[in-house]
């Protein structure tokens, strides 16, 4: 039953961006969200530079950013109407378009261009020593952080799928966790643990920096360096 019910959750998740691709913009709207959170940490930055060092100056910053994009997320599921299967079936093909990022094939492409990424990067940091190194992780946590934006675009469709499943927006009978105020906590759910990633990344670039430029009190310092 378990197995049933994680096989329809799919399909409807499937269905669902479908669904968005006909009568929504979920490439524009998955753009914007993270727009606005890049605009949103920028502004922060500006206002908490004398906060301590770059940890704990880049974790509140993406804090700021995640918030808007959460609250983004929110006021866009809040809007999008109820749907029951025969919504999502009407004016759909036969076979589901919408792709899964978690499906054999796209982990294992995702794979490939991670560990082609790491070997280029490797490649430019020999010889370079200590500066090298840092630099390799500098560009290690930047790129992550781009990878998790990226990932979600390109799979906009299914990402907001989901977020329409997870906060009650699609009606069936299989659907059975859906949570108080779900328009609030869905996209929380759909995105704590690629937040929490990427704050453990922030937070440690902060410490990376912090110790190999102690004089420095911006990223404008090290770059001048």
């Amino acid at each position: 039953m378990a197995y049933y019910a994680d096989q329809m959750r799919k399909a409807l998740i499937g269905r669902t961006g479908d669904w968005l691709a006909r009568h929504s913009w979920p490439y524009a709207t998955m753009f914007l969200a993270f727009v606005l959170s890049f605009w949103a940490a920028y502004q922060c930055s500006h206002h908490v530079l004398g906060w301590g060092g770059f940890s704990i100056r880049f974790s509140v910053n993406f804090l700021a950013g995640h918030f808007v994009f959460v609250a983004y997320l929110s006021l866009w599921l809040w809007t999008k109407p109820s749907l029951d299967q025969s919504v999502l079936l009407k004016g759909a093909s036969d076979a589901i378009e919408t792709q899964d990022p978690w499906d054999d094939e796209a982990n294992e492409s995702r794979q490939r261009i991670v560990e082609e990424t790491t070997r280029s990067a490797i490649r430019e940091s020999r010889g370079d020593g200590v500066q090298g190194l840092i630099g390799l992780s500098v560009l290690a946590m930047i790129v992550g952080t781009l990878f998790v934006a990226m990932h979600m675009m390109w799979y906009a469709r299914w990402y907001l799928g989901n977020l329409l499943v997870l906060g009650g927006k699609v009606r069936h009978r299989t659907l059975q966790d859906i949570t108080a105020v779900p328009w609030l906590t869905a996209p929380v759910r759909l995105t704590v643990w690629a937040a929490v990633i990427l704050l453990v990344h922030y937070a440690l670039l902060g410490l990376l920096l912090q110790w190999a430029f102690p004089a420095a009190t911006t990223v404008a310092d090290i770059v001048r360096r």
